[in-house]
């Protein structure tokens, strides 16, 4: 089945840089009580191998009391080398503990499935001096993290790259796992290794059997960074966007399109979400960066929240739409509380939606049946973050828990070398109270 997608890597931050004070008329700031707020190490270069990219991934999880987080160290800065993806264990009021250190090209995914089991979901780079983006999918299993035993369990190469010279994986992965354990991986590919076309990938993996692989080629377009939903039922959701490399003196890439794909039963589908390709500020190239994909969330309903970011009126205003358990996709609507924030992610609170959103330089936290924002005062973050959260893109025991946790690792060159990495751990009901 044909359909359409895209490529880039990001070494500048892709939002403008706005205060806070052009974004609400309310801008007091407010405090949560019982925050809990870490300073952590992080990577001590902004680019090619950094923490803060890869703003689709899964970099924190939470298990009951205690978090795992996956931060790129020992960088140096410098093309074609790696650096370690070190994913650390923190319980509440505890110090962070190292769970494992994997060298790789690029930041990974970081999972915990329902019986604590900690996957690493990784690109590794086939021969890394010639080419730091051409490599493997690897998988990284630790069954017993919650008892403080960090051996690798097991360590499957999902699907490996044979040469440097030939792309089979891109380095933009997106992750999940559902509440049975499930895991789901997906990509895009620039040249189908098959027939020579462009295609999206999806892996998943049932707890007891091996990765399966889907594939959909033919496509019109590049379409990377995917955010990925895996139901307890099976259906695969992604949210990319399109990413097609143009050559030119400088090289930049189009995103234009951000496309909602399904694979279920073996049918791969697609509605288009956003499609600016006609919009006059296309013709030509003359902003070849008009919209972007920022979330896409399941709800213990089991609806999807997806949202993008269209960029077109130079103010970054978030739309956002709702897919029903069913399939229904809902029209699209606007976020007017959000208009010139940066990122905009999603979580839950007793079955309530909330967003977590932030500009350059401050964060909020928005009510989502009021759409009342709240400038919430997060210490020592530092401007132009890109946000990870604690709240799994797959099912109700995790968004049932009742602690968020918020993982803001700065992306502007101006903080670099070395900002380090905030972590604010803060109980839902303390944001409940806000409201």
């Amino acid at each position: 089945m044909s359909l359409f997608l895209s490529f880039s890597v990001l070494t500048v931050l892709s939002c403008g840089q706005k205060s806070e004070s052009d974004l609400l008329s309310d801008g007091q700031l407010v405090s949560i009580p019982s925050m809990t707020v870490t300073q952590l190490p992080s990577s001590t270069t902004q680019n090619p191998n950094s923490t803060w990219w890869g703003y689709n991934m899964s970099k924190i999880v939470r298990y009951g009391t205690n978090i795992y987080y996956g931060i790129i160290e020992d960088d140096t800065g410098v093309q074609n080398t790696n650096g370690n993806f070190k994913i650390y264990k923190k319980p509440d009021g505890g110090s962070p503990v190292l769970v494992a250190s994997i060298s790789t090209s690029r930041p990974g995914n970081v999972l915990i499935d329902h019986l604590g089991q900690l996957h690493a979901i990784m690109f590794q780079a086939h021969t890394v001096s010639i080419n730091d983006s051409i490599g493997s999918l690897v998988h990284y299993q630790y069954n017993n993290v919650e008892t403080d035993n960090f051996t690798e369990s097991v360590r499957t190469v999902v699907n490996e790259a044979t040469n440097p010279n030939q792309e089979v994986v891109n380095i933009r992965l997106g992750a999940t796992t559902n509440n049975q354990g499930h895991l789901a991986v997906a990509h895009g590919l620039v040249y189908d290794p098959d027939n020579g076309t462009k295609a999206e990938y999806l892996y998943t993996k049932s707890p007891s059997g091996s990765w399966v692989t889907n594939k959909v080629t033919g496509l019109a377009h590049e379409f990377y960074y995917p955010f990925v939903v895996y139901t307890d039922a099976g259906k695969a959701s992604l949210l990319p966007v399109q990413d097609d490399y143009v050559a030119g003196s400088p090289p930049f890439n189009r995103y234009y399109i951000v496309p909602y794909m399904t694979f279920e039963s073996g049918n791969w589908n697609s509605v288009t979400f956003a499609d600016y390709s006609n919009d006059p500020l296309a013709v030509g190239d003359q902003e070849p960066q008009l919209v972007e994909q920022s979330e896409l969330f399941e709800r213990t309903s089991g609806d999807l929240v997806a949202v993008y970011n269209d960029k077109r009126a130079n103010l970054s205003e978030f739309r956002v739409r709702t897919i029903s358990a069913s399939g229904t996709v809902s029209s699209e609507s606007t976020l007017n509380w959000a208009t010139g924030m940066n990122w905009v992610r999603a979580f839950e609170i007793d079955g309530e939606l909330y967003y977590l959103a932030v500009s350059w330089d401050s964060a909020y936290i928005a009510k989502a049946s009021t759409g009342t924002a709240k400038r919430i005062n997060l210490p020592g973050m530092k401007e132009g973050v890109y946000p990870y959260t604690s709240a799994g893109r797959g099912g109700s025991s995790r968004n049932a828990l009742t602690t968020i946790d918020f993982l803001m690792i700065s992306g502007s060159s101006d903080a670099y070398p070395s900002p380090g990495t905030q972590l604010y751990q803060i109980p839902k009901q303390s944001i409940k109270n806000l409201f």
